[in-house]
């Protein structure tokens, strides 16, 4: 299993015990360990992508976890670009699919790059701001964010690392 997929399951099984026996304060407690697994995982999984990236596009800065969606939409983004722009021009791909190409990268981008920025303002308060109370029912949330939806986090991360993995074998770039 891959580290990140460890962390989501970890995340799942907090989420999902059984709190009924557990005090309040440690319900607080599994609820927001649960959102700070839940944002490792999502966090893990870009990190995977940048690690590889930039090993072909450096970057000279070296990135705290509230620079990386800036990061993804802007030098990933560039780097990316002008990969795609070149393979346009080399007659690798076609107008179309350049555009095509173009399209999926300024989404997955921008999908990252939101999902990480809410993910780690809930990480933050969750591990930071004790005395922001955690709902626990109906269902776990934090500052208006429930932990289903907090479960999506890595998926969405996924699916747009994915997209840009396979616009960069698309234009030519080679396997990631």
């Amino acid at each position: 299993m891959v580290y990140d997929q460890s962390l989501q399951y970890v995340a799942v099984v907090l989420s999902e015990f059984d709190r009924s026996q557990s005090s309040p304060s440690e319900s607080d407690a599994l609820v927001r360990t649960a959102f700070n697994r839940y944002y490792y995982a999502a966090f893990i999984r870009a990190r995977q992508l940048l690690t590889v990236i930039s090993a072909v596009h450096p970057s000279k800065k070296k990135l705290g976890h509230s620079d990386y969606p800036k990061h993804i939409a802007g030098h990933v983004k560039r780097s990316l670009d002008r990969g795609i722009n070149h393979a346009r021009k080399s007659k690798l791909i076609t107008d179309a699919d350049w555009l095509r190409l173009n399209s999926e990268l300024k989404s997955s981008t921008k999908s990252i790059s939101a999902t990480l920025t809410s993910a780690y303002q809930i990480r933050v308060t969750a591990d930071y701001t004790p005395e922001r109370a955690v709902t626990l029912r109906p269902a776990p949330s934090l500052e208006g964010v429930t932990i289903k939806e907090a479960r999506q986090w890595r998926t969405t991360v996924a699916i747009g690392c994915s997209k840009i993995e396979q616009t960069w074998k698309d234009c030519g770039q080679g396997p990631i």
